[in-house]
C-alpha cells in the first residue's frame, strides 16, 4: 500500500513537471529572436507569403490561443511539423532515434566497462594516486561541457593526427548504408556482414562515444566509489574481518 501511494505520488507530481517543461518550452521558443516564418520562407519571401505561413501555422493568434492549440496538439501526439526539413517531427525523430540509441548504448556501456572496476579499485584503495587522479577526473568531466570536449578531440585527431574521419554524417560519402533492419549501421552491418561499412560505422562512432562516455564516466564512477566505501564500512563487513 506503501508503494502503491509513493508511486502514484511521484506519477502525480511528474504530471505537473511535464507540463511545466511543456510551457516553458512553448514561452521560451517564442522569446528566441527571429522570426521562424522568414526563417522557413527564406529572406527572398513577399509579404503575403509570410502573412498567409504566418496564419497557417497560427502564429498571428494571440499567445494564450497558441498555448492551448499547442496543448491540444501535443496531447493528441502531434509535435508540428520541422522548421528545418519541413516533415513531421515525429518522422524525424523516428529516422534518428536508431542513430541516437546506437550511440547512447556504447558510451553507456564504454563508460561502464571503464567507470565500475575503477570506482572499486579506488574504494579498496582511499587516497591513494588512482584516487586523487580520479577525483580530479571527476571534478573535469562534471565541469566541461560534452559538446566543448568533442570540439577538443575533433581538433586533435581530426585536424592535427588525421586519426579520424570528418565530423560529418555516419558513414564515409563513397559507402552506402547496410540494408535497414535496425537502422543501427554497427549492428546491420554485422548482420549483412559488409566489413567495409562496419569499419567506417566504427570509426564515425568513435570520437562521439569517447566524448560521451567521458562525460558519463565521472558520475558513475563517484557513485561505484561512495557505495562501495559504505559496504566495506558496514557493521556486517566488520563482522566478517572479526570471525
Amino acid at each position: 500500500m506503501n508503494l502503491t501511494r509513493y508511486v502514484s505520488r511521484r506519477l502525480f507530481i511528474s504530471m505537473f513537471q511535464v507540463l511545466a517543461l511543456v510551457v516553458g518550452s512553448f514561452f521560451l521558443m517564442r522569446m528566441l529572436p527571429g522570426d521562424p516564418v522568414v526563417v522557413r520562407l527564406g529572406p527572398m519571401a513577399t509579404p503575403e507569403s509570410i502573412a498567409k505561413l504566418r496564419h497557417d501555422l497560427g502564429l498571428d493568434l494571440p499567445l494564450p490561443v497558441q498555448l492551448a492549440n499547442y496543448m491540444k496538439k501535443v496531447i493528441h501526439g502531434d509535435l508540428g511539423n520541422s522548421w528545418r526539413t519541413a516533415n513531421p517531427v515525429l518522422k524525424d525523430l523516428r529516422m534518428r532515434f536508431p542513430a541516437t540509441l546506437e550511440l547512447i548504448t556504447l558510451s553507456m556501456g564504454l563508460a561502464l566497462l571503464v567507470a565500475v572496476p575503477i570506482g572499486v579499485i579506488t574504494a579498496l584503495r582511499p587516497g591513494g594516486l588512482l584516487d586523487k587522479f580520479t577525483l580530479l577526473y571527476v571534478l573535469l568531466a562534471g565541469a566541461m561541457p560534452d559538446f566543448y570536449i568533442g570540439l577538443l578531440l575533433i581538433f586533435l585527431f581530426y585536424f592535427k593526427l588525421g586519426l579520424a574521419p570528418p565530423p560529418m554524417g555516419r558513414l564515409d560519402l563513397m559507402l552506402v548504408p547496410p540494408t535497414a533492419v535496425t537502422r543501427m549501421y554497427v549492428i546491420d552491418s554485422l548482420l549483412m556482414r559488409n566489413w567495409e561499412t562496419l569499419r567506417s560505422a566504427i570509426s564515425h562512432l568513435a570520437l562521439p562515444t569517447f566524448t560521451l562516455a567521458f562525460v558519463q564516466a565521472g558520475p558513475i564512477m563517484k557513485m561505484t566509489r561512495s557505495t562501495m566505501l559504505q559496504i566495506l564500512e558496514g557493521d556486517f563487513m566488520y563482522y566478517a574481518q572479526v570471525c
